[in-house]
């Protein structure tokens, strides 16, 4: 058996609506007195979450196969010796997190769309004619993006709703009141606390730290997709509400199916390429999809990912990944793999890391 889902043809949207704060740490060192930030969980930790669940909601003992995998079993396989029902946990495919807002979904907003001094907003796309002191060879084979209109401008932050994304890709521009800022989404809160020397129990020495703490607003919640074939999904997902653990410190949050939150329908129009936007992170080992040919690309940074493995009670290796947002520019004749809608391989693919939306790009 693999180490990850076997071909899927249906999906489920699952969403979670927390019952507290919520804590999630990214891949930065967390020494005496730091602020460590929270906001949205990597993939891999929102996949662990539902996992565990599953496996519980299921009949499997999620201790026995933890020591399965310390063996040196793969997730699938150690879920498939437990018997039928956690099996199919390790045949779905879990892609997310994402934000949602009175059940629609909401995605990073695109590295492309900048705003003006005057509020304008703008896209980057591929510069058509020659740019001088521009070299192909030297950057990669990729072209400079370009933007119609003058006057200095900065990468629009926030999120796209669902109407401004379907714009997006189909190559216009959304309009402002398509974009929602993390501040209508989230309030944020700061934690200060004392470490205590478990021989003592007193303060030990360098043991204050800060957190942030991230609280949703009312009617903000977080989707995650289940993919898998149709048996598999209707035999796990509930009918009711549920509770699971979710972050640090065992936070709970509500998990019902997602009635809406779809994503758009594929694009139609026409361009002078295809684009791709990464809705979660990619760890590629670098900035670009290995085995795509692009054309340009628009990458706002990197996120670090580390983290602790439960199952193998050890900390995962350090990675840096793609942000969310990032946009690859292909040309109109290249095919994109299929790998159920995301740009990675393997296990990397079956948590959630690396998933795309398909749309058009005309040259600036």
């Amino acid at each position: 058996m693999t180490d990850g889902p076997v071909a899927r043809n249906a999906a489920v949207t699952l969403e979670l609506e927390p019952l507290d704060v919520l804590f999630f740490r990214d891949g930065r060192p967390f020494d005496a007195a730091p602020r460590a930030t929270g906001g949205l969980p990597m993939p891999q930790t929102l996949a662990g979450a539902v996992r565990t669940w599953l496996i519980g909601r299921l009949g499997g003992d999620v201790e026995v196969l933890a020591a399965a995998v310390r063996q040196g079993a793969t997730f699938g396989d150690a879920a498939a010796s437990q018997g039928s029902g956690p099996a199919i946990v390790g045949r779905l495919g879990i892609r997310g997190p994402w934000f949602a807002r009175s059940g629609k979904r909401l995605v990073p907003m695109p590295a492309t769309i900048e705003r003006d001094i005057d509020g304008g907003l703008h896209r980057l796309d591929p510069l058509a004619d020659e740019l001088p002191g521009w070299s192909p060879t030297e950057m990669d084979g990729t072209r400079p993006l370009w933007r119609r209109g003058g006057g200095p401008a900065k990468q629009q932050a926030g999120y796209l709703c669902t109407t401004g994304l379907e714009r997006f890709l189909k190559g216009d521009i959304p309009r402002p009141d398509e974009i929602l800022g993390a501040e209508d989404l989230l309030v944020c809160e700061d934690r200060v606390g004392v470490g205590v020397d478990a021989k003592t129990g007193t303060a030990g020495k360098g043991m204050i730290y800060a957190v942030r703490m991230m609280r949703l607003r009312p009617g903000v919640t977080l989707a995650v997709d289940l993919v898998g074939a149709g048996e598999d999904l209707e035999a796990c997902c509930p009918d009711a509400e549920d509770v699971l653990a979710l972050g640090g410190e065992s936070r709970r949050a509500i998990v019902r199916r997602m009635t809406a939150g779809t994503w758009p329908a594929p694009v139609n129009a026409q361009g002078s390429g295809k684009l791709v936007l990464l809705t979660t992170p990619a760890p590629f080992g670098g900035w670009r999809p290995p085995g795509l040919p692009l054309v340009a690309a628009a990458v706002p940074g990197f996120v670090p990912v580390s983290g602790w493995d439960l199952a193998r009670r050890g900390p995962k290796p350090n990675r840096f990944a793609v942000a969310a947002g990032s946009v690859y520019f292909l040309d109109r004749t290249t095919d994109l793999p299929n790998r159920n809608r995301s740009l990675c391989t393997g296990e990397d693919a079956a948590v959630g890391w690396g998933t795309y939306l398909e749309g058009v790009w005309n040259h600036a």
